[in-house]
């Protein structure tokens, strides 16, 4: 029984410092961290068993626990992503920049950016250069040439789509489209 009463001692003096530094300071909560003593009479009370005084001990942190108020935001976060998401889907082909796409999402550049990665891993403009480049091993699969491929996606030419294909999959559209053609499933 001793030894149950210096651990609710133990614990109760390190909860309420936790809650110290969470409150930013709360005369009450000091006393008590200073004198644990008094927050285990205070625990025990009329509690004679350990489930008592355990649920004492919760009792009396939690009258002095301040909750703190959630800061309100102008748009969900993940609603932002989608909305931006759907636009970079519909205008795949064009050149889209930061600040139409913040305008779209209806917040600033910062928070859009920082939205859309928490959302899908990527920048928005990462995540658009990954959506031409799927699209363009859909194209170069049904046979059509690199140039044209670059020019109905966006790319700003041939050689863009060259860089960002041999970075993203490791060999050019034209071997990759050379590849597929003898495949009958792709």
């Amino acid at each position: 029984a001793e030894q149950f009463k210096e651990r609710a001692d133990r614990l109760a003096a390190v909860a309420v410092a936790e809650w110290l530094a969470m409150s930013h300071g709360d005369d009450g909560i000091k006393v008590s961290v200073l004198c644990p003593q008094a927050v285990r009479s205070e625990m025990t009370r009329g509690h004679e068993d350990s489930v008592a005084a355990l649920d004492g001990l919760l009792d009396v942190l939690s009258r002095r626990m301040h909750w703190r108020k959630r800061l309100e935001t102008s748009a969900p976060l993940p609603a932002v992503a989608v909305r931006t998401r759907d636009y970079l889907h519909a205008h795949l082909d064009q050149d889209i920049g930061l600040d139409e796409l913040a305008a779209v999402a209806g917040v600033d550049r910062f928070r859009l950016t920082r939205a859309f990665k928490a959302s899908f891993g990527l920048a928005p403009h990462a995540y658009l250069v990954q959506l031409r480049l799927s699209a363009a091993r859909k194209l170069l699969r049904q046979g059509l040439a690199p140039a044209n491929v670059a020019m109905e996606l966006g790319f700003a030419d041939q050689s863009h789509l060259g860089r960002w294909f041999r970075r993203t999959y490791g060999l050019s559209p034209a071997a990759y489209r050379k590849s597929c053609s003898n495949l009958p499933d792709c």
